[in-house]
C-alpha cells in the first residue's frame, strides 16, 4: 500500500510539472519562438492535433487508443508493484504520467500543447519526454532481464561452466 501511494505521488507529480509548463508557456507571449540554443532547442507554441509528429487521426480514436493504452500500463504497474520490480514501475510510472498529460490536453483543448523545437522539426512537451524516457527505460529492463535468463542453468547454480562443459 505504501509503494501505490509513493508512484501515485510521482505521477501526480510529473503530470504537475506538465500542464504547469504548458500552462505558463501559454501564458508568455514573449517565449513564442525564444531560442534557448541555436539550432537545438527553441521555444513554440504548437497546437498538434493528430499522434506522434503529428500523424492526423480522428479525435475519438486517439481517444479510445490512448485509454486502452493506459489501461495496459497501469495493470503492468501493479504488477510491477506486487513484485517490487522498482525499475519496471518507475517506467511505467513515466509513461503513464506521459500519457495522462497528453490526455488532459486533448479533452481541455482538443490538440496536445508541444513547447519545446529540437533541431527545428520535432515539437514535443514534457509529457514526450515523459513517454520517451519511460519506454526507453522498460525496454532497456526488458533486455536486461532476457540477457539474464540466457545463463545456463549450471551458471545459475553457481558450478562452473567450464566443469558443466567437460563432463557432455
Amino acid at each position: 500500500m505504501r509503494k501505490n501511494v509513493l508512484y501515485l505521488l510521482g505521477l501526480i507529480a510529473l503530470v504537475a510539472a506538465d500542464q504547469f509548463t504548458k500552462f505558463y508557456i501559454l501564458k508568455q507571449p514573449s517565449y513564442d519562438g525564444l531560442v534557448l540554443i541555436p539550432g537545438v532547442l527553441k521555444i513554440i507554441k504548437h497546437q498538434n492535433y493528430g499522434i506522434i509528429a503529428n500523424v492526423p487521426l480522428p479525435m475519438w480514436l486517439i481517444l479510445v487508443a490512448t485509454l486502452i493504452v493506459m489501461a495496459f500500463i497501469l495493470v503492468n504497474l501493479k504488477r510491477a508493484i506486487a513484485k517490487s520490480s522498482s525499475g519496471r514501475a518507475v517506467a511505467l510510472t513515466l509513461l503513464l504520467a506521459g500519457a495522462f498529460g497528453n490526455l488532459i490536453d486533448r479533452l481541455r483543448y482538443d490538440f496536445v500543447f508541444d513547447w519545446i523545437l529540437l533541431f527545428g522539426q520535432s515539437a514535443i512537451n514534457l509529457a514526450d519526454i515523459f513517454i520517451a524516457i519511460g519506454l526507453l527505460w522498460y525496454l532497456l529492463i526488458i533486455k536486461r532481464e532476457q540477457r539474464s535468463t540466457k545463463i545456463p542453468a549450471c551458471r545459475q547454480a553457481g558450478e562452473s561452466y567450464t566443469k558443466y562443459t567437460n563432463n557432455i
